[in-house]
């Protein structure tokens, strides 16, 4: 399954570019928001309830610090879909309820596009 992992991190990066590109059209961008967010709980929820297979998932290599390389992968274990799953159902409940106090508001759009991307981290 690592390709949940994958789209857990993926979607969220890409509903926010989307969301800040279609910041006049505040239904899609409210859709959006909030679709994204369910749908990445459920992914995460899916890797938490029945992972497959521990996966190490080799990303853009090792991050050179000083002398010191950081390696960047995505792990895929029960630890790391719990802590997907919490973020993920933190950031859904944020926008529900950033869509339902900020109906009338006008930034309404650029608010919800930024807050999908502490989900795709």
């Amino acid at each position: 399954m690592s390709w949940v992992v994958r789209l857990i991190v993926v979607l969220p990066a890409l509903a926010g570019l989307v969301g800040l590109l279609t910041r006049r059209w505040v239904r899609t961008a409210r859709v959006l928001a909030v679709g994204t967010a369910t749908v990445v709980a459920g992914l995460a929820l899916a890797q938490w309830i029945a992972p497959t297979d521990r996966a190490d998932i080799a990303t853009l290599g090792a991050l050179p610090l000083h002398g010191l390389g950081v390696p960047l992968h995505l792990l895929s274990d029960a630890m790391s879909a719990l802590v997907a799953l919490a973020v993920a159902l933190v950031v859904l409940a944020i926008q529900i309820f950033t869509v339902w106090y900020h109906r009338s508001d006008p930034r309404m759009t650029q608010f919800v596009a930024t807050c999908n991307q502490p989900t795709s981290c």
